[in-house]
């Protein structure tokens, strides 16, 4: 490349003045301030010029303006005066299109609620796959309408809600009667309240099933009549007495004070404890107000207790029941409570 160098002529020295010079250095005649004969000619006194520039530092030993550290430099690229490069564009870097937060999968909004959520999952009744369990998530992994939440071990076992009770007058509570038998049975709003002193108390709903079905009651323990023997539970397998005849029934039991699991049958002469959990099924620091799950679960060969309560307590047992005597397994389902009072928040009977 060519560096373009600059160069200048002082003005003065191109300015021919008045005649009066002579053809030699002595012949000038008289020139004016600042000048100087030379061969005829009146020149600028570059001496004199010299001295003034170089007062302020700004001129070389020769008389030559040289650029002073406050003027500004004019600097010319290394490269041709008419060559101009287009501007390239350059990549930027963008953002990867980044898919918005999805929702997970939420159940579209009930259509025709009651206004009314039994398991607060945030599902009205009306719409929920599983209305005492909270399932916000409304699985049903067969597909049978029933949530998974509420299947029984074998997702093919259960497939309905046969009867579902929160207690409350709304087209969703079961419409067969409930028969009582002793004790105080006494309905609220989204409770029906049993208590008894000294001997047992049933509630029963006429709605008969056989095997598979399961019956489930949850509730809150009140407070008890009398010490020791405070037995809630929920009953299945019951068969009215006709003819004078006692009513016979199974029920799976929770008892207050040992805080234990157990199946018990009423035979219509008396009442036998066929088994019992190993050991308390929850803590004896969780309070009486506490909701606990009663579920009992007859699959036609054996029967299967489950409890749970709010506080993350469980237990379960298992009793292998024979032909003969798993005919007595069919009936209506119930509640009982025994030397207790217990408030009964739902009652459900799955097909």
């Amino acid at each position: 490349m060519k560096r373009m160098e600059r160069w200048w002529v002082p003005a003065a020295t191109l300015v021919l003045l008045a005649a009066g010079c002579g053809s030699s250095p002595g012949d000038c005649g008289t020139c004016d301030p600042g000048f100087v004969c030379y061969f005829g000619t009146c020149v600028p006194d570059l001496d004199a010029a010299g001295a003034d520039a170089d007062a302020d530092g700004d001129a070389d030993a020769d008389g030559h303006e040289i650029p002073g550290a406050d003027t500004p430099v004019e600097v010319v690229a290394e490269a041709e005066a008419d060559t101009v490069e287009p501007p390239v564009d350059v990549p930027v870097d963008v953002a990867p299109d980044i898919a918005p937060d999805v929702a997970p999968d939420v159940p579209p909004p009930c259509r025709d609620p009651v206004g009314h959520d039994e398991d607060d999952d945030g599902i009205d009744d009306a719409c929920d796959a599983c209305p005492t369990v909270p399932d916000p998530d409304q699985l049903d992994g067969d597909g049978d309408g029933l949530g998974d939440a509420c299947e029984a071990r074998d997702p093919g076992l259960l497939s309905r809600l046969d009867a579902f009770a929160a207690f409350l007058d709304n087209r969703l509570e079961t419409r067969a009667r409930w028969l009582n038998n002793g004790g105080t049975w006494t309905p609220a709003p989204d409770t029906v309240t049993g208590s008894s002193s000294p001997y047992g108390a049933d509630r029963w709903l006429e709605s008969r099933a056989d095997a598979p079905y399961a019956a489930e009651a949850r509730f809150r323990p009140r407070e008890a009549p009398r010490s020791g023997s405070n037995y809630t539970g929920v009953l299945f397998g019951l068969q009215g007495g006709t003819g004078g005849a006692a009513a016979t029934w199974w029920g799976c039991f929770f008892e207050w004070d040992a805080r234990t699991l157990t199946l018990w049958r009423n035979d219509g002469r008396s009442i036998t404890n066929v088994a019992s959990a190993a050991g308390a099924v929850e803590d004896n620091a969780t309070p009486r107000d506490a909701a606990r799950r009663l579920r009992a679960i007859w699959d036609g060969r054996q029967i299967v207790c489950t409890f749970d309560n709010e506080a993350g307590g469980h237990g379960e047992l298992a009793h292998a029941v024979d032909p003969f005597t798993g005919i007595s397994l069919a009936g209506m389902g119930g509640l009982r409570v025994y030397n207790e009072t217990a408030a009964f928040l739902s009652f459900v009977l799955y097909r």
